[in-house]
């Protein structure tokens, strides 16, 4: 409740500074915003859920138990890192290797997709506790078929906003921001392709979280870093401020999904998530309702 309520409060002010045209420094405000109200809705939820039944003298300091905590934490403040890392080194090459008007270009388009995205976040974190539910009283076989149903309404979801983004993007960023950055509409209908993979690889990612896969997010991170890094290189170079729009995309399906191909434990997801971006079920469904009714 209280990360969705965040989600959806700092959904609304990105849209809104999208809208006006605000600068980068409101959208850096929002995470602020962000976080307080979860930490003011989690402690009235606790005030008024568990904060009379705890008794206080009763809690102590455990050195050992907070070293232990800390130990197993690490591995997520570094997977912490290697997201924000992946998540700007194409600005960062981009105003390197060309300048700060090809960075503003493509920031607008990497703003708009960062808001898209906070619609599949919320969605899946709001049905990730039964997820943990599924896993801890039931095989994973025997709510696959579920688990494949939830990979195929987020795949459907993310094609949709595709569809509306190539179809209304020409129009509607040149209004909102402006005919300085019309090429950035070119920029976001190459750049939007990556939530369909962010859409499915965060709905799988829950899932191995649930399994302790730590070792699995640092490699899939690190694959992801080290290949975005190449093919910004490349295709900046080649074809400019647009090749960064098609290293992210393809660095997204790096380790948002192709990373789960190369482990014995996340393979059946990949699967399920290939299955999902490639719409097997939709197109089986409609062949199938295309047959004709055998006659005698």
């Amino acid at each position: 409740i209280a990360r969705n309520s965040g989600l959806f409060v700092s959904g609304i002010l990105r849209v809104i500074f999208i809208l006006g045209g605000f600068s980068v420094i409101y959208f850096g405000l929002v995470v602020t915003v962000e976080a307080f109200i979860i930490a003011v809705v989690s402690l009235v939820i606790f005030v008024k859920t568990e904060f009379l039944s705890v008794e206080f003298r009763k809690i102590r300091f455990v050195l050992k138990e907070m070293l232990n905590l800390l130990k197993k934490s690490w591995i997520f403040a570094l997977i912490g890192f290697l997201n924000l890392a992946l998540m700007n080194i194409d600005k960062i090459m981009i105003e390197n290797m060309l300048d700060s008007y090809e960075l503003g270009l493509y920031s607008v388009a990497t703003s708009v997709c960062v808001s898209f995205s906070l619609l599949g976040s919320s969605m899946i974190k709001s049905v990730y506790p039964v997820l943990i539910k599924f896993k801890e009283e039931r095989p994973f076989e025997e709510y696959a078929a579920d688990f494949q149903k939830l990979f195929n309404y987020l795949a459907l979801l993310a094609y949709g906003i595709i569809l509306c983004v190539l179809v209304s993007a020409n129009v509607v960023v040149p209004l909102l921001w402006g005919k300085t950055f019309a090429f950035s509409a070119l920029i976001l209908c190459v750049q939007v392709f990556s939530i369909l993979f962010l859409f499915v690889g965060c709905c799988g990612w829950y899932h191995m979280f649930a399994m302790n896969l730590s070792r699995f997010f640092v490699f899939a991170f690190t694959a992801g870093i080290f290949s975005n890094i190449a093919l910004n290189y490349v295709l900046i170079r080649q074809i400019g401020v647009i090749g960064a729009a098609y290293s992210t995309v393809i660095s997204f399906f790096i380790v948002y999904v192709l990373s789960g191909l190369f482990y014995d434990e996340t393979r059946q997801i990949f699967k399920m998530q290939l299955k999902a971006v490639l719409l097997v079920d939709l197109i089986r469904g409609i062949l199938n309702n295309k047959r004709l009714p055998e006659t005698d």
